[in-house]
């Protein structure tokens, strides 16, 4: 019989009755059932499924509720607290949280989870031999995945983002689909783990699709005008910008390309809400 570790799911046998709980034994072994990891009581003698992890102090503790995330299994866990220097902890199901190693994510911090995304992952080791949990790889998500219907482009799907590449990031929908966002189809710096809602633009031979984020043009054009408006109105209605000021201003000034801006300034001026002279641009 294998010797007792953390991530095994076994049979131990009740050895006796504490205050706090059941003192286990495994091979020689004993191990703690403590009352909040015990489904429903037991008895002196009698043998119980259980999930085994270690507590703060590195002593091996039991659970009978045996999560979905195991050495073999994968599935989703959520973010429940951000250690800076760590990692992240993702709850599995048991009483204990388990670390997710800042080794396993992105360099930049800013593509961190957050407590309240959710990670696809399975369980392994670190080089200390402590339970951690593992990102799920690319191989398993190819196993995992539905291949997209042929009509599947200007449909709008949702996921969580699995995996942070160098010019975008990937996801898996809800329904079971592989899908990719450039870096020029997100609205900003993406976090692994963090459930994203867009549009399919494309859907490639091999099943997979690409998405953006970014809402439909005349979406953008509204959103962009809205802002012009607002940033006019915090000026007192004036600003010095028109349609032939330099891209860099504009994007210092507002935060968009100098074409997002050109085409809801347009917009402003079709409806009569702004006009332009002198290099200044005024509210009407």
């Amino acid at each position: 019989m294998q010797t007792a570790k953390a991530g095994m799911i076994t049979e131990c046998r009740v050895e006796k009755i504490i205050e706090t709980g059941y003192v286990l034994r495994h091979e020689g072994i004993k191990i703690l059932l403590h009352t909040n990891d015990a489904i429903e009581p037991v008895k002196k003698g009698e043998d119980v499924s259980v999930f085994l992890y270690e507590d703060k102090q590195g002593n091996l503790n039991a659970t009978m509720q045996i999560p979905g995330v195991t050495l073999d299994t994968y599935d989703w866990a959520d973010v429940v607290h951000v250690h800076p220097r760590a990692g992240v902890f993702v709850d599995i199901g048991i009483t204990k949280d388990i670390l997710l190693s800042k080794d396993d994510l992105p360099e930049m911090r800013q593509q961190w989870p957050r407590a309240g995304d959710s990670l696809f992952v399975t369980l392994g080791y670190d080089r200390m031999e402590r339970l951690v949990a593992k990102p799920v790889t690319e191989e398993i998500i190819l196993q995992e995945r539905d291949i997209a219907q042929d009509d599947i482009n200007g449909q709008a799907i949702s996921g969580q983002i699995y995996r942070i590449l160098d010019e975008g990031a990937v996801f898996f929908s809800e329904q079971g689909i592989r899908g990719f966002i450039h870096e020029s189809e997100a609205n900003g710096v993406l976090r692994l783990g963090e459930a994203v809602s867009g549009r399919v633009i494309e859907r490639k031979t091999d099943g997979t699709v690409n998405v953006t984020l970014r809402p439909i043009r005349t979406e953008r054009q509204a959103s962009d005008a809205e802002k012009i408006i607002s940033y006019l109105e915090g000026r007192g209605g004036k600003m010095p910008l028109t349609d032939q000021s330099p891209p860099d201003l504009i994007d210092r000034s507002l935060g968009m390309s100098k074409g997002a801006f050109k085409r809801a300034i347009g917009k402003l001026l079709k409806e009569d809400k702004v006009e332009q002279q002198d290099g200044f641009t005024f509210l009407k």
